[in-house]
């Protein structure tokens, strides 16, 4: 696979966010658990934009906390060395043709957080809906003050060892039925999921939803989530639209007397 720069860093800014709530470290598992949330949360918007998922691998999980660390003393594109950011990947074995950054910093240390924010900059965005990568690596590191530098490598290149999609590593672990995306909530963003993952497997590509989620959103229990299902969610989203408060299960079990 050819090492080409003609696309280098496409759409890569920055964002500040600030926070009032107590700081404090995590250990570095809690870390590598919110650096893997935040890949799961940028999977769930590309699937509901119609996008494959990002993969990632252990090379980039260590890259991307590296250049996580590197924010902490200069937070910029530009390496503490003077070198662009890409250069993060010129002493490892990782060839790509394509590559792009997000970097934030903030106070909360929660992948919720710094996604939402990236989210509702078109800039940052657009990395995460692009179609010019297929992996992705994230890494968040805190300063001895307790804020947290995140870090997003985007990359096309040839399959890396290890390569995984990862599942949700929230503590919340919703069992709501029918919460796709595990925020608490039944609505439509869990139907749009459904309706777009379904849509690209009656086209014979792949189905990109968990174990987990499958479960979860099975209304008629045939094993797969398909349009009935995400039909169902919508049903009850209006039903709970409309001031009614009856939890998912048993209202489709008295839709279904």
């Amino acid at each position: 696979m050819r090492n080409s720069r003609g696309k280098i860093l496409s759409l890569i800014f920055a964002v500040f966010m600030c926070g009032c709530l107590p700081l404090h470290a995590n250990a570095q598992t809690d870390l590598e658990k919110q650096a893997e949330q935040v890949i799961y949360l940028t999977n769930l918007q590309r699937i509901s934009a119609g996008l494959p998922p990002y993969q990632t691998a252990p090379s980039l999980k260590k890259i991307a906390f590296e250049r996580s660390a590197e924010l902490t003393s200069s937070f910029s594109h530009i390496r503490p060395d003077g070198s662009e950011c890409w250069t993060i990947f010129d002493n490892t074995d990782i060839q790509w043709t394509s590559t792009g950054e997000n970097i934030a910093y903030e106070s909360f240390g929660t992948a919720e957080n710094v996604m939402s924010v990236w989210m509702k900059s078109t800039n940052h965005r657009g990395n995460i809906l692009s179609e010019d990568y297929n992996y992705i690596g994230v890494g968040v590191t805190p300063n001895s003050k307790g804020v947290y530098y995140w870090t997003q490598l985007f990359l096309y290149t040839d399959p890396l060892e290890g390569s995984y999609i990862p599942e949700d590593t929230s503590s919340k672990n919703s069992s709501l039925t029918g919460d796709i995306d595990k925020n608490g909530l039944v609505n439509a963003l869990d139907a749009t999921i459904i309706l777009t993952d379904s849509a690209q497997s009656a086209v014979g590509g792949d189905s990109y939803l968990t174990a987990e989620q499958v479960a979860s959103c099975d209304f008629d229990e045939n094993g797969v989530c398909n349009s009935a299902d995400a039909s169902y969610i919508l049903q009850y989203a209006s039903f709970a639209g409309a001031g009614n408060s009856a939890p998912v299960a048993e209202w489709f079990a008295s839709m279904n007397k």
